[in-house]
């Protein structure tokens, strides 16, 4: 079974504004005619050629009247959920993620919101995302500080130690190099893994 096109649709906006239309000039004309039957009812007034020409001019103003008024009447749900979506949409853009559009009859403005609710949740996913990936990032640059801290400092002692030259002989010397040696080859690996980390975030961005 094949659907009906959108403009057939019982809750299409155009399928409401064509009949608000019909019932709006329906209305216009029981209720213009229900105002003039009293004028026609006295003959000799309506055969005047001054009133006659009023007359076209009165039909014409209560026409258009009804026909607006009953228009906007039966069109006043549409307005109503339209304001109710803008509103919706000014909460969003102001921030507050975690609000939701009401339901909404109407295919198309359940549609549109539809559409905003999954856009509104992949933002929040996204948002998600990002902060766990910024909480990660910095628990890895505050481990790696300190592993940078640890042999800086193995070096800093050692170089002092050999400047103070109170090394009492050849092997506490030899000692002292190759742990210099091996705490500066630590230094350069952090180094290392913190440049590459550097530019694997450049990448992403």
């Amino acid at each position: 079974m094949t659907d009906f096109p959108s403009f057939y649709r019982k809750h299409s906006i155009r399928f409401h504004i064509l009949i608000s239309s019909v019932f709006s000039l329906l209305i216009a004309f029981l209720m213009t005619f229900i105002c003039l039957l009293p004028l026609a009812a006295v003959h000799h007034l309506a055969e005047l050629y001054l009133l006659q020409l009023h007359l076209a001019y009165l039909v014409l103003i209560l026409f258009t009247t009804f026909y607006v008024i009953s228009f906007f009447i039966l069109t006043h749900r549409i307005v109503k959920e339209i304001a109710i979506l803008d509103h919706a949409i000014r909460i969003i853009s102001g921030g507050d993620l975690s609000y939701r559009v009401p339901p909404l009859q109407h295919v198309e403005l359940r549609t549109f919101s539809s559409q905003l609710h999954s856009m509104v949740e992949q933002l929040q996913k996204q948002m998600i995302e990002e902060h766990e990936y910024e909480t990660v990032k910095k628990e890895w640059i505050e481990g790696i500080s300190n592993e940078l801290y640890t042999p800086l400092e193995g070096i800093i002692r050692n170089v002092e130690l050999l400047k103070s030259k109170s090394v009492p002989n050849q092997e506490e010397y030899s000692r002292i190099v190759q742990e210099t040696y091996t705490d500066a080859s630590q230094l350069r690996k952090r180094m290392n893994d913190l440049i590459q980390h550097a530019r694997l975030s450049s990448h992403d961005t």
